[in-house]
């Protein structure tokens, strides 16, 4: 495999796939994924996603993100018995696939389209 195909995998699998994993586990565990760690995994998902981008329209895109997930999850803990609506659930979800989208695009066009090495993978010399 050629190393800018190598390099676009591992930066995927590593920035935008791991950082998901306790959602992956907690759903393996109880079968479902509560409130609390959807809106606070979207929200601190948008902030690391964000910070790692070259591109400020996706930097500020991404806080904004983070912050109204924030202002949920403080919403979740300040209102439990109250419920919550679902519609931010959904919400949640779809916006760490836009952010995942997002970055997924802006990857592969620093690793196939320009060749940018990921820093963890060093070329045999």
């Amino acid at each position: 495999m050629k190393d800018n195909y190598q390099s676009f995998l591992a930066s995927i699998a590593l920035h935008q796939i791991l950082p998901l994993m306790p959602l992956f586990i907690e759903f393996t565990y109880l079968g479902h994924v509560t409130d609390k760690s959807l809106t606070m995994t979207s929200a601190i998902y948008a902030f690391s996603i964000g910070v790692s981008s070259r591109s400020p329209a996706t930097l500020g895109l991404c806080i904004l993100i983070g912050i109204l997930m924030s202002a949920s999850y403080g919403a979740i803990e300040k209102y439990p018995k109250e419920g919550y609506p679902q519609f931010y659930n959904f919400l949640s979800f779809w916006l760490i696939l836009v952010v995942f989208l997002i970055h997924l695009i802006e990857r592969f066009r620093r690793h196939i389209n320009e060749n940018e090495d990921f820093l963890l993978i060093k070329k045999n010399k």
